[in-house]
Formats: C-alpha cells, sequence, structure tokens
C-alpha cells in the first residue's frame, strides 16, 4: 500500500480539482438560473429598471432623444452602451431576457479572468496551468457567487453588474498592467461612478503614476467626448449625470437617512414618499436636510482621506491597495444621500480578489461574511419585503437598520484596519534607515506581496 499511494495521489489530485471545478460550474449554473427566474417571475419587481432602459432606448430610436446625448440624464453617457447592445442583440427577444442572459455572460467571463489572473496580482506571475488558477481561485469565486445569489434580482437587473466586473479584473492586473487597470476603471466609471474612486489606490501603488494611471484616464475620458461630439454635435449634456445626483433628496434606503426614518416611524408617520421624477422613494423633514448636508461635505472628504491613507500604506502596496479599494467603495454607500440595494455589490469585488491573493486571512474572512450578510440583509428589505419596509412594518425597519449597521461596519473596519497597516508601515521605516521599497513593479513582485510575506496564515 505504501508503494501505491505516491502513485495514487496525482490521480486523486486530478479526481478533487474535477469535483472543484463541477462544484463552480454547478454553483455558477444554479445562481444565474435563480437570478433570472426572480428577474422574470413573482419578484420580478427587483428588474423594474430593466423596463426603464429599454424605455430609454425606444425613446433614442424613436427619435425622441438620446439619453445623455441628447437629453440631460442621472447617468454617465456610458451607460447608454451595454443599454442599446441589449436591445440590438435581443433580435426580438424581450429586453429583460437579453439584459440577464448578457449579465450571465459577462460573469462567466469574470470568473474566467479570476481563474487565470488571480496569481498575478498575488506576485506569483499566471499560473502555471488552469488547474493551479482553479485552485486558488474555486472557492472564492463560489463566494462571490453565493453573495449574488443572497443580494437577489438588483444583482442582475442593474448597471452595476456591469460595474463590478471591471473592478475585479482592474485589481488583478494593477501589479504588472497599471495601463490597463486604468482604462478599465474609468470605462466602469463611465457607466456608474464608483470605479473611479479605485484609481487613487492604483495610482498610490504604482511606480510611474501619471503615465501609466493619469494619462491612460485621461485619454479614456477624452475619447469618450470626442465620441459623443461625433455622434451628437454637442457635449452640453455630458456631465448632466452631476447635476441630477445634486438635486436629489435624502434617499428612505440610505444609511444617512436611518435616524429620519426611525424618528419617523417612532411617531406613527409616513416615512417616504414617491419621487416620480427619478423613480425612487426619498424622505424628508427630521433631520433630513441635515443627513444631506453631512453627506455632501462628509463623502468628498472621507474619500480624501482614504486617499491620503492609500499614499501612506503604498509601501505595502497590495494590502494598501485592496484596503483602501475597500475603504473608498463603502465610503460611496455609508456617506452617500443615495442608498439604493444594487450599491451592495459595491462591496464584493474587493473581498473577492482579497480571498484569492489569501491577504490577511484574519480580516477577509470576517469580511467575507459580514459582506455577505449584508447582501443577504439587502435582498430581503428589496425587492421581498419592500412594501411593508415603506409601510414601517417594525421587522423590516430592523432589517434596514441591521443592513445599515452592516455596512457601516464594513467601512470602518476597513479604516481601521487600514490605519493600522499605515502606523505599522511608518514603524518598520522607523527601525530601517532605508525604508522599503516604494515601487510596484514586477521584479520586486516576490519580496513584496507573495503571499506569505503578509498573510496571517500561509497560503494554501
Amino acid at each position: 500500500m505504501s508503494l501505491l499511494w505516491p502513485a495514487l495521489l496525482p490521480r486523486i489530485a486530478r479526481l478533487r480539482l474535477r469535483t472543484l471545478a463541477l462544484l463552480l460550474a454547478v454553483v455558477f449554473a444554479v445562481v444565474h438560473a435563480y437570478l433570472i427566474w426572480l428577474c422574470l417571475g413573482p419578484q420580478a419587481v427587483g428588474a423594474n429598471d430593466l423596463a426603464l432602459y429599454g424605455w430609454w432606448v425606444g425613446e433614442g430610436l424613436s427619435g425622441h432623444g438620446w439619453m445623455g446625448l441628447e437629453v440631460a440624464w442621472v447617468y454617465p453617457v456610458g451607460a447608454l452602451f451595454p443599454m442599446v447592445l441589449a436591445a440590438v442583440a435581443g433580435f426580438g427577444t424581450p429586453y429583460t431576457v437579453t439584459w440577464c442572459l448578457a449579465i450571465t455572460l459577462v460573469n462567466a467571463v469574470t470568473c474566467l479572468a479570476v481563474i487565470r489572473l488571480g496569481a498575478v496580482g498575488a506576485g506569483e506571475g499566471l499560473p502555471k496551468s488552469l488547474a493551479d488558477g482553479l485552485r486558488r481561485a474555486s472557492w472564492p469565486l463560489i463566494w462571490w457567487l453565493g453573495f449574488l445569489g443572497l443580494l437577489g434580482p438588483v444583482a442582475m437587473a442593474r448597471l452595476d453588474a456591469l460595474v463590478v466586473p471591471p473592478i475585479v479584473v482592474a485589481l488583478l492586473v494593477a501589479a504588472r498592467r497599471p495601463k490597463v487597470a486604468s482604462v478599465l476603471l474609468m470605462a466602469g466609471a463611465w457607466i456608474k461612478v464608483a470605479p473611479a474612486v479605485v484609481l487613487a489606490p492604483v495610482f498610490a501603488v504604482t511606480k510611474r503614476r501619471w503615465a501609466e494611471v493619469v494619462l491612460p484616464a485621461l485619454g479614456f475620458c477624452a475619447g469618450v467626448v470626442l465620441v459623443v461630439f461625433v455622434i451628437s454635435g454637442s457635449v452640453r449634456h455630458l456631465l448632466s449625470f452631476l447635476v441630477a445626483e445634486s438635486d436629489r433628496g435624502l434617499q428612505v434606503e440610505s444609511v444617512l437617512a436611518t435616524p429620519v426614518v426611525l424618528a419617523h416611524a417612532l411617531a406613527g408617520e409616513q416615512i417616504a414618499f414617491y419621487n416620480q421624477a427619478i423613480n425612487t422613494n426619498e424622505t424628508w423633514g427630521g433631520g433630513a436636510e441635515m443627513a444631506m448636508l453631512v453627506g455632501d461635505i462628509g463623502l468628498p472628504l472621507l474619500c480624501l482621506v482614504l486617499a491620503v491613507l492609500a499614499w501612506l500604506a503604498r509601501h505595502r502596496p497590495i494590502d494598501g491597495l485592496i484596503l483602501a479599494s475597500q475603504g473608498l467603495l463603502a465610503a460611496l454607500i455609508v456617506a452617500n444621500k443615495v442608498g439604493s440595494p444594487q450599491f451592495c455589490a459595491w462591496l464584493a469585488p474587493v473581498v473577492l480578489v482579497a480571498l484569492v491573493w489569501r491577504r490577511d486571512r484574519q480580516f477577509w474572512r470576517p469580511m467575507a461574511l459580514l459582506v455577505a450578510a449584508c447582501a443577504l440583509l439587502t435582498g430581503v428589505i428589496f425587492p421581498m419585503g419592500y412594501i411593508a419596509f415603506l409601510s414601517a412594518w417594525p421587522p423590516l425597519l430592523v432589517v434596514y437598520l441591521l443592513r445599515n449597521i452592516g455596512w457601516t461596519l464594513v467601512l470602518v473596519a476597513t479604516v481601521i484596519r487600514l490605519v493600522r497597516l499605515v502606523l505599522a508601515i511608518r514603524a518598520e521605516m522607523r527601525r530601517s534607515h532605508p525604508g522599503p521599497r516604494t515601487d510596484f513593479a514586477p521584479e520586486h513582485a516576490a519580496n513584496q506581496i507573495g503571499p506569505s510575506t503578509t498573510s496571517d496564515e500561509p497560503a494554501d
């Protein structure tokens, strides 16, 4: 038996790998079938934005004006591209079906990218084989797919489903292809602005910052302006989404609205009113104006602080990159007067990458559980219990409170961890007169960002 065991090991390893690949494929198929069913079936209210997307495209095709090009819009003009593509590529198929199938394809490509590129950002280069990448990425990807299932239809039936993949791939390639990362993040930002904040940490940890991060981003923006001008002959509505956001009220689901909503509920008052102009529910009075002022001032200040911390953490490029990225994305949720359920999707990309890279497991594993819990609570609120929530039903108010506390904990815990990282770097610099390397060059990757250098546990 002792002689047979070494010969059996490769076969056992291949069997385990096949089982893992099959499990990943089954989870992917089940989760996406479930999400499509939610978008088309009894919880189709969660996909109501898709009807609006289709209507916008129909208005443009019928000559009533293209959103973002000829008419002021709440989204950046790049959001028009996937909306039109879903309408044109369907060949008569219902818009919701085409959109859901497109998102399924995008998520499949994202999974393949994580399997192929997962080891790159950890300083190990490309995996020697697809099997190596699968071993590293399979369980993190299963976590991500579970997150999507918990979040529900908004994980598929919103534009935010298209900005998660650019963030994931940009983080994976930032070490060796910062130009690609910069373009991906800016492309995502022209669909939904959230990916733009990740440019700050990428800028901080890249050696040739202006040439490899700033110039590609500016070049992409210039290309967008040129295309818009060629198509419409004007760029007057190009930044209209910024004004549209500034004119919004305090959305009832937002973290900032929590004390206002609870005060209305305790007083037996209506907690929200429907803003038909922008198709959302907002709250008012009881400190709503003060909450919006806190958000208008606090959000940019918080982002500035996190960008500074990202810069100070640049000597530990990988940990600084993922912590600052998670902090900035969480800040966009917590300090925002808008609090749409799909925003929760922004918290998953960095966690996925951190799990693939096997960084600081004592922090990122609990963070993965917290983010998944936020997804579950968000899915319970919308669309499952949204009417009951707007009616101030106490159990749904408790879920709402817990979810907003969870979002806040994500931000607070990430900022604390980032500050601790900066303090640890400062302590190391005081102990060592020739300071640590500050670049993110590939030739130093093995010394800087290998999985065993800063992880609390050995790599699997």
